[in-house]
């Protein structure tokens, strides 16, 4: 959660700036990428994500959730290169820190957000931008004057 908002507020600052840049005209026309992360069991988010691509009037790349129920781990080996010790290590540390248990959704989510950062680190074009959200975002109006 830190880490995505932490993104966020480094891509926001780097937007405002190159808006606030009125000398080069090339930066005007931002190139940015539109991502979701979604589960496609749940219907109500895939409704929301429907109509929020609607709204921003641009497609957005639909990726589903990893459900780190279903993985055993061989594949979070092989599919996602993490090795298990370290990562019950990690989690262990967590529960420590926290003093609970880290939920599998939030291990989810973040492996989520970490393929796709991965995906886009190998494969985008720069200069660039990749947003990131959530299933149940909502697109504000002073979101759309910014990247329109």
């Amino acid at each position: 959660m830190i880490f995505c908002f932490i993104l966020v507020i480094c891509g926001l600052f780097q937007l405002l700036m190159i808006n606030g840049d009125n000398s080069n005209p090339s930066h005007h026309k931002l190139n940015i990428t539109f991502e979701v992360v979604y589960m496609p069991s749940n219907q109500e988010r895939v409704h929301n994500i429907d109509k929020q691509e609607a709204i921003l009037g641009v497609h957005i790349n639909r990726n589903v959730g990893v459900n780190v129920a279903e993985l055993n781990e061989i594949q979070l080996q092989n599919e996602y290169n993490i090795n298990v010790s370290s990562w019950n290590s990690w989690r262990y540390l967590h529960s420590t820190i926290d003093k609970r248990n880290i939920l599998n959704g939030e291990i989810g989510c973040y492996m989520s957000h970490l393929h796709i950062l991965n995906r886009t680190m190998r494969t985008r074009q720069y200069p660039g931008w990749t947003v990131v959200f959530e299933d149940d975002f909502t697109i504000h109006r002073k979101f759309l004057k910014h990247v329109h």
